[in-house]
């Protein structure tokens, strides 16, 4: 067996094809380790795996992808471990329902009922609410743009040899000739320190390999994968040439 795991991962059966979480690939190749490995070859991902809501956000691969740096969003969080997820969960669901760039005022009503459905809790809700609505006000400052009339939560396949990756885009959108898919994050993280960040838990491969699908998918020649840390929008962007495409072929 090869000791590099992305040899072990090529060394597969060529008839027969892996199917994979993007965002579980994704922290694997920031993280390539073999235990990383041996837990990303039992995953497979069907439909299920690329559905948005509440359920996706605690889905099979969830140990596997860490979700937990720069989450400690107040002390509150403290008393509450699953807010930074329930609520990154909930603003992720108002802006495929509104928009991005929804205000408070349109999503306050919405959010309540979602946060009461979730938990009889009041304490739990009165943080949620609260989050969501820090969320929520800080998004309305960022120049969203193009990405206004854009695709929400698009559902994409991205083909790498044999081995086939699922996920959903956040917001996909064209700017001229280039595909754009831009990935929302809420972790609480000073822009100096959003580059470290993503890198740590393979954000970065997260968006290059959404823009990789979209742009397949649309046969644009260029592609731009985009971060978007929600509440300090720092944004990180990625540019996918075919240097790029060729290494994460590598990879699968």
């Amino acid at each position: 067996a090869s000791a590099d795991p992305g040899g072990r991962l090529a060394s597969c059966r060529r008839d027969v094809s892996l199917q994979l979480p993007l965002e579980a690939f994704a922290a694997w190749v920031a993280k390539p380790s073999q235990k990383n490995l041996d837990t990303l070859l039992h995953l497979g991902a069907g439909e299920e795996d690329a559905k948005p809501g509440i359920a996706g956000e605690y889905g099979r691969y969830d140990d596997f992808v860490d979700h937990g740096e720069g989450h400690n969003v107040s002390e509150r969080s403290t008393h509450f471990p699953q807010l930074p997820r329930l609520s990154g969960t909930l603003f992720h669901n108002a802006v495929q329902r509104f928009g991005p760039g929804v205000d408070w005022v349109m999503a306050e009503s919405w959010l309540r009922e979602q946060c009461t459905s979730l938990s009889n809790d009041t304490q739990l809700q009165g943080a949620l609410m609260d989050r969501l609505k820090h969320l929520v006000n800080a998004s309305v400052k960022h120049n969203w743009g193009a990405a206004v009339q854009g695709r929400r939560e698009l559902p994409v396949i991205l083909k790498l040899g044999n081995v086939i990756l699922r996920g959903r885009i956040d917001l996909a959108w064209q700017e001229g000739e280039a595909a754009i898919a831009l990935d929302l994050k809420t972790n609480d993280v000073l822009p100096e320190n959003a580059d470290e960040l993503a890198e740590r838990h393979g954000y970065d491969h997260q968006a290059k390999l959404y823009a990789m699908a979209y742009s397949a998918s649309l046969g644009a020649e260029t592609a731009e994968g985009r971060l978007l840390f929600v509440p300090s929008l720092a944004e990180k962007r990625y540019d996918v040439g075919v240097d790029t495409q060729r290494y994460y072929r590598s990879r699968a």
